[in-house]
């Protein structure tokens, strides 16, 4: 017991000072993980609304697209839509922006010209169909996307029961 001598040498006033100093050392560590923790979810926050801007801005725009294909037989259609697929990303609709002679993915331009599509020349309906697939599908995939990071099916994943 002699390590602990000085122990029974403090008063009452010393040990409710250490006990401060001890519970103050304990309340900046809970704050420090409160604050770490804070930072974590401001990130994802962040990262969870360009997320959900990138998809309504690629929704709006495979909307229009879609929109445009519906009025082919207008001759200002073909540049809308390659103005449009110019701003979507190469991986989201590869197809439609082969066929307006956009960067793409090689295996897309082999898939036009398997469809009889010459560059600038008329695009034949199967084509046109199979583009509309592409866009459709696509609206599909981001509206997927969208619904698994919406904070209700993080928080059903969170506690274990299906979204």
């Amino acid at each position: 017991m002699r390590y602990f001598d000085w122990a029974t040498d403090l008063g009452l006033i010393d040990w409710v000072q250490v006990a401060s100093a001890f519970f103050s050392a304990v309340a900046a560590g809970l704050a420090l993980i409160a604050i770490v923790q804070a930072g974590k979810a401001a990130t994802e926050n962040q990262e969870a609304m360009i997320r959900e801007r990138r998809i309504d801005f690629e929704l709006d725009v495979l909307t229009q697209i879609l929109t445009e294909m519906a009025y082919m037989t207008d001759p200002g259609s073909r540049p809308k839509i390659k103005l449009l697929a110019a701003v979507l990303p190469v991986e989201t609709v590869p197809l439609t922006r082969a066929v307006f002679q956009l960067e793409s993915e090689p295996n897309s331009v082999e898939e036009a010209r398997d469809y009889g599509y010459t560059a600038g020349g008329p695009l034949p309906d199967a084509l046109l169909e199979r583009i509309r697939e592409e866009c459709t599908n696509s609206v599909q995939a981001n509206l997927r996307e969208r619904a698994l990071s919406s904070p209700r099916h993080r928080i059903l994943w969170w506690r274990g029961r299906p979204a």
